[in-house]
């Protein structure tokens, strides 16, 4: 006859193998990333505005001095820096139409976070997923990729 081993495995950790078996997700972050949300948040608003109003200082406030967004254009990925967003901006090549806002997700590990956000104008969907870093100066965006969706295309 054979012997059994016994295992003894504390409840908490069945449950949470249990629902990492199911897919869901648990968070060890522990408390206060509220308020770094909050934070977070209010960063990608401004950033939202800043194209809307075409406002520099918004803008800057809302950028790292590293930021870069990437997109795809016609001819495959393009790449522009923080100087080149804050020319198109005051050269009126971009912007100027106020959008709606929809933040998908946030998620923060530390000091590093990434958002999933919507923006939506009349005539086109910019779904952009942005990262963002804590800085002393606060949260600011230093990277953002985009697709850009004309309404009625692709």
């Amino acid at each position: 006859m054979k012997k059994m081993k016994i295992i003894r495995v504390s409840v908490g950790w069945v449950f949470i193998g249990a629902l990492i078996s199911i897919g869901c997700s648990v968070d060890a972050r522990g408390g206060g990333d509220g308020k770094k949300e909050e934070k977070i948040r209010t960063v990608i608003d401004r950033f939202r505005l800043s194209g809307d109003r075409r406002d520099l200082s918004l803008a800057a406030s809302a950028l790292h001095e590293d930021f870069a967004l990437h997109y795809r254009g016609p001819d495959g990925w393009v790449r522009t820096d923080l100087q080149g967003y804050k020319g198109a901006l005051a050269a009126e090549v971009i912007g100027g139409e106020e959008r709606t806002m929809a933040i998908e997700r946030v998620e923060i590990t530390g000091p590093v976070a990434s958002a999933h956000v919507i923006f939506t104008a009349g005539e086109a969907t910019f779904d952009q997923f942005i990262t963002l870093i804590e800085t002393p100066e606060g949260w600011q965006i230093v990277g953002i990729v985009l697709h850009f969706s004309p309404h009625g295309g692709a």
